[in-house]
């Protein structure tokens, strides 16, 4: 869904399998041939107002394996999942770039049939919103609150993901501006007299880093807001016991975590496919295979990044304190 020079919102309609098979809910659907439809934010706000239910959300520092959980969770019996929705990242955008956030959150929140739950995987830019998105999810819903799954990877492991490849890092240098921006709010005390950083990044390696560190700030910001109704997982850790981790997240989403009905997912084509494009094969053997070519392939700035972190945290007790913890796997 997105706004016109009129006002009015333009909507795609899709159908179950429609979503299903989306690995984006953004712009690239509208050159799709899917039906378009248009609503004024009065329509919008009126539809809203009878929808029940918020969704859950996945919040992630971005390659993190969050599209893959996604997948996994879509083919849960009690479970509609969508993938990084246009419109809850045009919350980004000034108003009135999009309805109010409690309209998006119904919206959002809508599911094909009783007895599901939406789960939303947010793109991690949207992770600048992440507190004040749980915050309004779960006004009022006392019985039935809106849980996120908080996604990431250690600072050593992101690094190499993103050096790994030329999408990654080109992503890394367009984000890093935007990231900055976050950071300088975020941490204060490594913000010059001269409203620069003190520490500033500017290696590929130095720049991933720092958008690591941004991600994780806001995921830290917001799972204070969650407490209970937050839960951390390691993609990596993960991949180490997917059954294991799945029920995990089954659980914490109060969802059936049978083994004998998550197997069957598991089992099936999404843990060996990359789940953006899914018709390229992609598991987790080859995913360590190519993180230890990045690490041998681009050490210099891997360590550069890493350096970076660390004289960053020796101006900030709070980002110490995370990098004790996360630095490393």
């Amino acid at each position: 869904m997105r706004r016109d020079a009129s006002g009015a919102f333009t909507s795609l309609r899709l159908d179950a399998a429609g979503y299903r098979a989306a690995s984006f809910l953004d712009e690239r659907l509208f050159a799709e041939p899917f039906d378009q439809g248009l609503s004024t934010p009065r329509s919008l706000d009126e539809a809203a107002a009878g929808i029940g239910l918020r969704p859950h959300f996945i919040f992630h520092v971005g390659h993190v394996g969050s599209t893959l959980m996604s997948r996994l969770l879509g083919e849960h019996a009690q479970v509609f999942s969508l993938r990084e929705p246009l419109l809850l990242r045009s919350l980004l955008e000034p108003p009135p770039a999009s309805p109010p956030l409690p309209t998006v959150l119904a919206l959002l929140g809508r599911t094909w049939h009783p007895g599901e739950r939406a789960i939303v995987k947010a793109t991690s830019l949207v992770n600048a919103l992440a507190e004040r998105i749980l915050a309004d999810a779960s006004a009022g819903e006392a019985a039935n609150p809106t849980r996120a799954l908080f996604m990431f990877v250690d600072a050593f492991t992101y690094l190499r993901g993103i050096l790994a490849g030329e999408n990654s890092q080109r992503e890394t240098r367009q984000l890093a501006p935007s990231r900055r921006r976050r950071l300088m709010r975020q941490a204060p005390a490594l913000v010059t007299a001269d409203e620069v950083m003190a520490v500033e990044p500017r290696t590929l390696g130095e720049l991933a880093a720092m958008n690591w560190l941004t991600e994780m700030l806001s995921l830290a910001g917001a799972a204070q807001v969650a407490g209970r109704r937050g839960y951390w997982l390691h993609f990596d850790r993960f991949l180490v016991d997917p059954l294991g981790g799945f029920a995990a997240v089954c659980r914490h989403f109060e969802l059936d975590s049978d083994p004998r009905s998550l197997r069957p997912i598991l089992a099936g084509p999404l843990m060996s496919r990359y789940s953006k494009a899914p018709q390229f094969e992609y598991d987790a053997a080859l995913r360590r295979e190519v993180l230890q070519s990045a690490e041998t392939l681009h050490r210099e700035e891997l360590h550069r990044g890493l350096d970076w972190l660390g004289r960053v945290a020796a101006g900030d007790s709070g980002i110490a304190r995370l990098l004790a913890a996360h630095a490393r796997p």
